[in-house]
């Protein structure tokens, strides 16, 4: 029972920083948390005590005990940080510095977010190369925003920034924007090798480096992932637009009762289409509380066996059969991640989108990593030459891929994403006749569905807060 006091505290230091209540709290109270985490929490709290001097040693002991925190995105939230204060301080632990740059960098405020970086590193060498590689990040992303890399010149101006940072050429961060910049101007494998040489470094809990790794415009060739024919098991009776969602059997139980009952709840008129990677069970169905005649008119489903290929495969599954799918219907699809709930008719989005020959959600001066500047969470296809090339392109590098990683590395995490992107890039010039899911979203006012977190438990409150919101409304009881 001893080290529940120490949790116990760092909890309530986490709370008070959540409320800006400090008054409860002692400096002499800070550092007793067991854990990396705990020092964390405790470091913010002495810093907005203005103790600096126990600030820089609670923060130099968390990153001894676990360097690989700095990566992470939660503490700078704890930490209003004004950045005169930060400009004004030469001896602030570099952590600090780094936190305030995010934070600006969240609020859109790139050009304070530049100047805490540049401050912060023209105060001498970083000591924890983890803190200066994360600095650089935040610094180079400030600095690319609503940049175009297509632009020569401005690719130019960009590669003259990372030489003066790394002349040497040997931090992993530049190697990773010179990437993303011989990708933008169609440089594939050039682009591949500055991944590869990022990807090298020991970044585990970097989510760039999990993308870089699975970066593949010509995989190594070990033959192709050999895919049956999907099972069509049942098809909609009437001709509607489709919203297609594909899942393993888990996902499906999850989320498919929550979609069916909040597409009935909020009249959509659109079918459903659900593809299952495993074995069909037809209960998860019968769970939403939708009448079944509902359901035999409004809900196509088909599957294939679990190839046993991980979540990766999951992920994929959408472009390695959309071809088959769009075949099937002869129409145009609308795919969708499957974690999430209608919360409106969307009549405006499924209009919008039905007169176009596909659309894709682009981030093209936002985010420049090929796995992030288009997303796969909702995007819609329309058969045509167009896009058999995109999706030949697609799936031919998964399915190499798939061939060449074993069923258990993490190394072909976001391929999907990776395949997408450099699929669009490659034929560019022939989705001339796309839409961008960006006006559309805009022009209606938000899509007709919402998605749910990227958190296991905050999944779970979404999928209960729906699920009542739905019953509710197909009750026609007051929702609260």
């Amino acid at each position: 029972m001893r080290d529940l006091a120490p949790k116990a505290s760092s909890e309530r230091t986490r709370l008070a920083l959540e409320s800006r209540r400090l008054g409860s709290l002692r400096p002499v109270s800070l550092g007793a948390g067991p854990l990396a985490p705990d020092l964390f929490f405790d470091a913010c709290a002495a810093f907005v005590m203005n103790d600096q001097k126990l600030a820089n040693a609670l923060i130099e002991r968390a990153i001894t005990k676990n360097p690989d925190l700095i990566w992470s995105q939660w503490f700078n939230k704890y930490l209003p940080i004004e950045t005169w204060r930060l400009l004004g301080d030469e001896t602030l632990h570099p952590w600090f510095y780094l936190q305030g740059a995010y934070a600006l960098f969240q609020r859109r405020e790139m050009g304070a977010a530049i100047a805490v970086v540049d401050h912060a590193l023209s105060l001498g060498p970083v000591d924890n190369r983890n803190c200066e590689y994360r600095l650089h990040e935040v610094r180079c992303e400030a600095f690319l925003q609503d940049k175009n890399f297509t632009d020569p010149s401005v690719a130019e101006s960009i590669s003259e920034y990372l030489s003066s940072i790394d002349p040497d050429g040997t931090k992993p961060w530049a190697a990773l924007y010179r990437g993303c910049i011989d990708f933008h101007q169609g440089r594939m494998e050039r682009a591949a090798d500055r991944f590869r040489e990022f990807a090298d470094h020991p970044f585990r809990f970097s989510f760039a480096a999990i993308g870089a790794r699975s970066f593949r415009p010509t995989p190594i060739q070990h033959g192709q992932l050999d895919l049956p024919a999907i099972d069509f098991v049942v098809t909609p009776k009437q001709s509607r637009p489709v919203v297609v969602f594909c899942a393993d059997a888990t996902y499906f139980a999850r989320f498919a009762p929550l979609i069916v009952a909040s597409a009935c709840a909020f009249g959509v008129d659109a079918n459903l289409h659900f593809h299952i990677v495993g074995p069909y069970d037809p209960v998860p169905l019968e769970k939403s509380g939708v009448d079944v005649s509902w359901i035999e008119e409004r809900v196509g489903l088909s599957r294939e066996d679990d190839h046993n290929l991980g979540k990766a495969f999951y992920a994929s599954v959408r472009f390695l059969r959309a071809e088959e799918l769009l075949q099937h219907y002869g129409q145009q699809l609308i795919f969708s991640d499957i974690d999430c709930a209608f919360v409106s008719s969307g009549a405006e989005f499924f209009d919008a989108v039905g007169r176009l020959q596909g659309a894709f959600l682009r981030k093209n001066v936002e985010n420049h990593m090929p796995w992030r500047f288009v997303t796969a969470n909702l995007f819609v296809l329309q058969d045509g030459w167009e896009t058999r090339q995109l999706l030949g392109t697609i799936s031919s590098m998964l399915r190499n891929l798939f061939a060449e990683e074993s069923p258990v590395s993490k190394s072909n995490w976001w391929c999907d994403q990776n395949a997408l992107g450099i699929g669009v890039k490659l034929h560019e010039s022939k989705l001339r006749d796309y839409g961008s899911l960006f006006d559309i979203r805009r022009v209606c006012g938000g899509y007709p569905m919402e998605f749910a977190p990227n958190h296991s438990a905050r999944k779970v409150e979404f999928i209960e807060r729906h699920s009542k919101s739905a019953q509710a409304r197909m009750n026609r009881e007051p929702i609260g």
